[in-house]
């Protein structure tokens, strides 16, 4: 079983051949990109932890959110995007959920709630957190830090 530190690796090199394919003006749904975002959220998915079900909600998320022509990431597992929102609904439920990922799903509920909905999210999450993110926490943390810190340095 792959760990978090190993699809962090793979996560980043994704992103190295992703930023590549844009510099070349090629398509992402003629490559291997889809491909392997659906392997890393997976990988994701499959751990027991925390912050690895932080980045495969985020790219749950924004594979819907964004089109795949921005985002390369394509159509993921829809059973497993499921699974991941009964790990977060029994985070909630034990209040063994932290305040950075409610954060980020109020974010990604409050642009794409109508995904959240369909898979029958715990309307828990909805309330707003008063939690200040600073863009330097998302270092080395893949493609979901990316987004952040894009967001974030504005």
């Amino acid at each position: 079983m792959k760990t978090l530190h190993d699809l962090t690796i793979f996560d980043d090199r994704i992103s190295e051949s992703k930023n590549q394919l844009l510099k070349e003006k090629k398509i992402f749904a003629n490559s291997q990109i889809p491909g392997l975002y659906k392997n890393l959220f997976e990988g994701y998915s499959l751990l027991e932890d925390i912050e690895a079900l932080k980045r495969a909600t985020f790219i749950q998320w924004y594979s819907v959110i964004e089109p795949n022509e921005n985002s390369g990431m394509g159509e993921m597992n829809t059973q497993i995007e499921k699974k991941n929102i009964i790990k977060i609904n029994q985070l909630i439920k034990n209040n063994l959920i932290d305040e950075e990922f409610l954060f980020f799903l109020n974010h990604y509920y409050n642009i794409g709630d109508w995904y959240f909905d369909s898979l029958e999210l715990s309307p828990i999450f909805k309330s707003r957190t008063q939690l200040q993110l600073d863009y330097k926490n998302f270092e080395g943390r893949g493609v979901m830090g990316e987004y952040w810190k894009q967001i974030l340095e504005i």
